[in-house]
């Protein structure tokens, strides 16, 4: 082993749910000055890469580059799995006092149904005829109101209405964005897509841009006779005052695992990529 060598190293990062460990991340470094180790140029980090001798997906990051006002492919890391399809959110319980009356809601997602509750009483439950994929609790809209955001999936076109010159509803199943609010005591729905063209298998909201307002990240993929969704995009949309506008897209791949975090104060968009 050459001097070289001894320079070399991964900075692992573990990701735990209740269930365990979801996924463990790698990424090469390299000590150039001073023992201090710097994120490895591509060429090296495949090199050090190589030497694990497990099955690895790549883990692709993206941030906002204000110099070109557009996104760009950041640093890569590798990714260890322990299941490489995405099953949807099962379980997820959140607690927020969205109706600002000093008692917290509980928002507890269970296979598909979303309930709400305060003090142990029920406020709303989600129509037997939805499958919540996932929830988010976030302002989306950047009205300065936290909302409930959801990813579901429902037979028809539209929601409780549908405009007076649609024929017909098309009552495939399919996957919609809805953004709800609670107030007086009582949930409404203030907004809601119809048939997305692409479903989102994932998404998140956050400010990725830095320019104050919430985006809409997504992993967006196609609609299949199985009912699952393979990530194919990753996208980033922006609330333009009547629904959400397109503002970004990668490159075709095959996406899972969404994440936001915070690196030397810039919101980076991490997505495994097999």
């Amino acid at each position: 082993m050459g001097v070289s060598a001894t320079r070399e190293g991964l900075v692992v990062k573990i990701y735990f749910t209740r269930a365990g460990i979801k996924k463990i991340s790698f990424l090469p470094v390299y000590m150039e000055n001073f023992a201090q180790p710097e994120a490895a140029e591509e060429i090296r980090g495949e090199i050090i890469l190589e030497r694990l001798k497990f099955p690895l997906g790549r883990e692709d990051t993206y941030y906002w580059d204000k110099e070109s006002g557009s996104f760009k492919k950041g640093k890569k890391a590798v990714v260890y799995v322990n299941d490489s399809k995405r099953e949807g959110v099962l379980h997820k319980k959140e607690q927020a006092d969205l109706d600002r009356d000093l008692s917290p809601e509980n928002y507890i997602l269970e296979n598909g149904r979303l309930e709400i509750t305060e003090n142990s009483k029920k406020v709303w439950e989600s129509p037997p005829s939805w499958w919540i994929e996932d929830f988010i609790l976030a302002d989306s809209n950047n009205d300065g109101i936290t909302d409930i955001n959801l990813s579901l999936w429902k037979s028809g076109r539209f929601g409780p209405s549908r405009p007076f010159w649609v024929k017909e509803n098309d009552q495939s199943v399919k996957n919609h964005f809805f953004i709800l609010d609670v107030k007086n005591d009582k949930v409404e729905q203030i907004w809601g897509s119809s048939n997305l063209w692409q479903p989102n298998c994932e998404f998140r909201i956050d400010d990725i841009d830095s320019d104050g307002r919430n985006d809409l990240v997504t992993i967006e993929g196609e609609y299949s006779e199985k009912g699952e969704c393979d990530g194919e995009y990753v996208g980033v949309w922006v609330w333009n005052g009547w629904g959400f506008s397109r503002k970004w897209q990668s490159e075709r791949g095959n996406f899972s695992d969404l994440e936001i975090e915070k690196v030397d104060k810039k919101n980076l968009i991490v997505v495994k990529n097999f």
